[in-house]
């Protein structure tokens, strides 16, 4: 959003102000704003001006930026009279404040010692540490910090109602579109003839798909979970009509036994990494993304890749002095980046950063697993140039997809070997469990 003084005077990402009438019961809850905001007078990640509004259990994401008299990462300005003061409980931002606004705040305008809006457990990102009043009462919290299940703890402040989640990394406010996943496929295992059941059990199971709520961003993920796993039951639960079937059942739950069941809901049994899924999950290389799922079209980052790397070869401890500024003490991934650096199987992208969220391609993520797993004695062939992408594999990595290749460890995609394309988790673990068959 962009706007200037004369056009826009409260600028926010969520609202522009208040309407000046402070109404207690009048709140915005649960709501968010992803959007960057630039230019208006008074300019706030969420809203420009609070006059009246009393926000609670919202998030803002977006940078602020050049605004004419005042910005904030959360809201720009306060009302100038008692009568419009608002309220912000339970808020945070991510983004960052930057340019030459004559008034800057850290999260929101808390210019002077006089008691103005209250503004009570709300968080702003670091970065904005240097432009925090001494009156503001928000706190800093690093973006790693707003990443976890503590954050979203935090923030509920001892009442789940406030509706804070942390879900696949993220903490949620509760505003978010729900993954549906979970449903369509309990609804895909309807039977498709349910005149042999009792009319009794198949009325629980239509209650339990006209349950089914789309379409409103407050249903919560746990909500939709709910719903699939009343499906879910009531199939379980379907009553044969009066027949003796029992025969019939056994033969059936006979071969039911015998259909092996994927560790993941997003992992069909059928796809081709499925077997190189199941062997990472069973060795402890990965445990998925969380909500029994894998993720495997989503980007393999270079933490999540040394770390695949590290658990495969035992979880080693090395004595190493890491000085990677952007690799925190405690991490899931430091002990993993620390022994790939000692053993030269990764290098920082600079001399102290290591880039852990920075995706990675399936050339670097082969070259990793070569330093890792070749012989130092291999006899490399000539094998990238029968492949149409041959120029386009970087030069560090040629040795490594050549052992890749004849180790059938890559096997390309046609006549391409997208070496510069990122590396999926479906992907990774694949070369990882070729690498690792017969050791």
């Amino acid at each position: 959003m962009t706007a200037d003084s004369r056009g826009g005077a409260d600028v926010g990402g969520f609202i522009g102000k208040g309407n000046g009438k402070t109404n207690a019961e009048t709140v915005i809850r649960n709501c968010y704003a992803t959007g960057n905001v630039t230019g208006g007078a008074y300019t706030g990640g969420f809203a420009g001006g609070l006059w009246g509004l009393n926000i609670k259990n919202c998030y803002a994401s977006g940078n602020v930026s050049q605004a004419a008299v005042a910005m904030a990462s959360f809201v720009g300005t306060d009302a100038s009279d008692s009568l419009y003061y608002g309220s912000i409980t339970n808020c945070f931002t991510t983004g960052s404040v930057t340019g030459s606004s004559p008034f800057q705040y850290a999260f929101a305008e808390q210019s002077s010692a006089t008691k103005r809006s209250k503004i009570t457990n709300c968080y702003f990102a670091v970065e904005n540490r240097g432009i925090k009043s001494q009156n503001e009462s928000a706190a800093e919290k690093s973006q790693e910090e707003m990443k976890t299940e503590d954050f979203a703890a935090a923030l509920n402040n001892g009442d789940n109602s406030n509706g804070w989640s942390f879900v696949n990394g993220q903490v949620l406010c509760g505003a978010e579109p729900a993954d549906y996943s979970a449903v369509e496929a309990a609804m895909a295992a309807i039977p498709t003839d349910l005149t042999v059941y009792t009319d009794e059990s198949v009325a629980a199971l239509n209650t339990a798909v006209d349950g089914v709520v789309r379409g409103k961003a407050f249903v919560s993920q746990a909500n939709v979970n709910a719903m699939a796993q009343a499906i879910e039951d009531a199939i379980a639960a379907l009553q044969y009509k009066g027949a003796d079937y029992t025969k019939f059942i056994e033969a059936i739950a006979a071969f039911v036994t015998k259909v092996e069941t994927s560790p993941f809901s997003d992992v069909s049994t059928s796809a081709y990494y499925y077997e190189a899924v199941k062997w990472a999950q069973e060795k402890g290389i990965t445990g998925g993304i969380g909500n029994g799922l894998f993720g495997p079209n989503q980007p393999c980052t270079r933490a999540q890749i040394v770390t695949f790397l590290w658990r495969a070869a035992g979880s080693p401890v090395v004595n190493y002095a890491m000085n990677m500024s952007d690799v925190p003490e405690g991490s899931y991934y430091a002990e993993a980046v620390r022994w790939a650096l000692s053993e030269g199987i990764a290098t920082g992208t600079t001399e102290n950063t290591f880039s852990p969220d920075s995706e990675c391609t399936r050339a670097q993520a082969v070259a990793f697993l070569f330093r890792y797993a070749a012989s130092e004695a291999v006899t490399l062939q000539e094998l990238v140039s029968g492949f149409s992408d041959a120029d386009s594999v970087p030069g560090y990595a040629l040795p490594a997809m050549n052992w890749a290749l004849a180790e059938e460890i890559v096997q390309g995609n046609g006549s391409k070997l997208m070496p510069n394309d990122s590396c999926t988790r479906a992907q990774i673990v694949t070369f990882l469990f070729r690498a690792y068959q017969g050791k």
